[in-house]
This record gives structure tokens, C-alpha cells and sequence, in this order.
């Protein structure tokens, strides 16, 4: 039986090269999405071979970017792209949200390459992205009980 989820992932598959050239072709590599997508974004492009699209979105430092909030001193994810202006004046939003923080779990699957292979990460994996072009990563806070 075809389920819902499975008509969700394969629209996003389909659309994924459309994502890259009406967004970030058209929005100079800055995404034009809300949090109803994003958190499927990264690894759709990822998995439709479009890791470096994903990698771009990931290392963006204009807005709308992960990086542009943390120019602007956002210590967590922001409610929205730009709670913080250029400027440095704040909106009225929260300023520790989830909607635009499934980036945390994209950074520890793909970028760290940690993954479970046993319920409640009992076993893991271990395959860190090399696509990423980082020279360097540091992924601490893991410990064997």
C-alpha cells in the first residue's frame, strides 16, 4: 500500500532539482522556504545527488541562512530568518525554536556521519561526509555507559 509519507518523499525527490534552480539560482544560493519544508530539504537534495546545494544552503551567511543568525550573535535557532536585522534591531520572536533547527540532525547524520543501526543508538555508525569541503570537524559531547 502507497502511504501518504511515501507520496510526501517522492513529490520532494521529484521537485529536488526544481528547488535548486528556482530557489538558490534565482535567490543568489539563499533558500526561499519555511519551516513546513525546510526540515526535509537538506537531505532531499543530499540523497537526489545535490549535496553540494545542500552544503551551500548550510554555509550561507546572508539571510535567509543558518550562518546569517549566527553572524548576528543567535546562540540557537532563530523562530525566523531574520529575527535579527542587518541593522542589529530584534523582532518580537522566539529565540530558541525548532522549526528552522532540523539542521542540528542533518549536521550529526551527515556532516558527522553518526547514525543508529540499533534502536536507541545502541549500535552506531560512523561515516562522516567528506562532500562537505571542510577541512576540519570536531564533534564532541558522544561517551560509551
Amino acid at each position: 500500500m502507497f502511504h501518504f509519507l511515501n507520496l510526501k518523499k517522492a513529490v520532494l525527490y521529484a521537485t529536488a532539482h526544481g528547488i535548486y534552480t528556482l530557489y538558490l539560482n534565482g535567490y543568489g544560493d539563499c533558500l526561499d522556504t519555511g519551516f513546513l519544508s525546510v526540515h526535509l530539504l537538506l537531505d532531499v537534495l543530499a540523497e537526489t545527488g545535490h549535496a553540494d546545494i545542500a552544503y551551500k544552503l548550510l554555509f550561507q551567511t546572508k539571510c535567509p541562512g543558518w550562518l546569517y543568525m549566527v553572524g548576528h550573535g543567535a546562540t540557537t535557532i532563530l523562530e525566523t530568518w531574520d529575527c535579527v536585522k542587518e541593522d542589529g534591531s530584534v523582532g518580537t520572536y522566539s529565540y530558541n525554536h525548532y522549526s528552522y533547527g532540523c539542521v542540528g540532525k542533518w549536521l550529526y547524520t551527515r556532516l558527522a556521519g553518526i547514525s543508529a543501526r540499533a534502536p536507541g543508538y545502541k549500535e552506531v555508525q560512523i561515516c562522516p561526509g567528506i562532500d562537505s569541503g571542510l577541512t576540519h570537524r570536531d564533534f564532541k559531547g558522544f561517551q560509551e555507559r
